[in-house]
């Protein structure tokens, strides 16, 4: 049995370390963004949606510098941050965006710094998903899709489609529980007596 020399496994195990570090590296980024928008826009962003926009951003950046080999990967990067900020803005405004791809493009292309909100382009991929809380929405709620917790007030939630069971807990209270099929079009909203 021949053996593969522990030298040429190490070096190989080296020269893909870098390429491992970006790509934790750049997931950390992407959800910091997200976290920040998901903040700012008191806006909950389901685990799958935050995944499938980190693989939509990866493969962004990969088409993106195939059609535009002149920009350098390090700057599709930067911009993939702001293209998949501007999605997520579009597609919260106004139900319809361009994809993060067509976003990145038009960013990579030329020097602006800012992307038109366009409302042309696909149905929203990540669904809204709305609970209205009442009589009046107390600031302690905390609403659970599908067993993740979301921060307390919330009532806003990116999510992908498909069936999701809500379980929204309050303080000295039942907690009221729900079924919902999300779809794209919506309208996906439930209400809950609190």
């Amino acid at each position: 049995m021949k053996r593969a020399p522990i030298l040429t496994i190490a070096t190989i195990m080296v020269a893909a370390a870098p390429a491992l570090s970006f790509a934790h590296d750049y997931s950390v980024l992407l959800n910091r963004a997200l976290d920040g928008w998901s903040s700012a826009n008191r806006v909950g962003i389901a685990g799958d949606v935050r995944s499938g926009l980190v693989t939509e951003g990866t493969r962004a950046v990969e088409e993106v510098h195939r059609h535009l080999p002149d920009v350098p990967i390090s700057r599709l990067q930067e911009l993939v941050l702001t293209a998949v900020t501007i999605y997520l803005d579009n597609t919260q405004q106004k139900g319809r965006s361009l994809k993060v791809v067509d976003l990145l493009e038009d960013l990579a292309s030329s020097n602006i710094t800012e992307v038109a909100t366009s409302v042309v382009g696909p149905f929203n991929e990540y669904p809204i998903l709305t609970v209205e809380v009442r009589p009046v929405p107390p600031a302690d709620f905390v609403v659970f899709i599908n067993g993740s917790g979301y921060q307390a007030g919330f009532n806003v939630f990116r999510v992908t489609e498909g069936e999701k069971e809500i379980r929204i807990m309050r303080t000295n209270r039942p907690p009221c529980l729900s079924k919902i099929t999300v779809t794209k079009s919506g309208p996906n909203r439930i209400t809950c007596q609190m």
